[in-house]
């Protein structure tokens, strides 16, 4: 009976002894499982940080933009507001190029009115003056 014993308590020790080594062996590989995840995680940490930096920076370029767009805005509207005030006092004729809802009007050069520049500047006068 006491031999009887010995082998079940020999067996029930080889079969604990085994599970131990399983239990072991789970537990080794969820420790690398959780080890391989906690590496995940940080990279998208990293990742997610740069994400938030660089928006941060578009966003900051976007003001910076949006507000260098308004005063180039103000600018074209008084330069626009400068030449109808000086259109309506010296009218001349202009080309107006236009794409989309931007337009960019250039004003045509005016001729001198003086006439000692057109006669000096035109051939007969030269030829006229260098005669004399």
């Amino acid at each position: 009976m006491l031999k009887e014993e010995l082998t079940l308590v020999s067996n029930k020790l080889e079969q604990v002894n085994i599970e131990k080594r399983e239990l072991h062996l789970l537990c080794q590989k969820l420790q690398k499982e959780h080890k391989l995840w906690e590496d995940e995680t940080e990279k998208f940490r990293n990742i997610s940080d740069k994400i938030v930096k660089e928006r941060d920076n578009l966003r900051t370029e976007s003001v910076r933009l949006k507000h260098r767009i308004s005063y180039l805005e103000e600018q074209v509207t008084d330069l626009l507001h400068k030449k109808d005030i000086q259109a309506a006092q010296y009218p001349q004729p202009v080309t107006v190029f236009q794409k989309g809802n931007r337009r960019a009007i250039v004003a045509e050069p005016s001729k001198p009115t003086n006439e000692k520049y057109y006669r000096s500047n035109s051939p007969t006068s030269v030829a006229s003056t260098t005669a004399k």
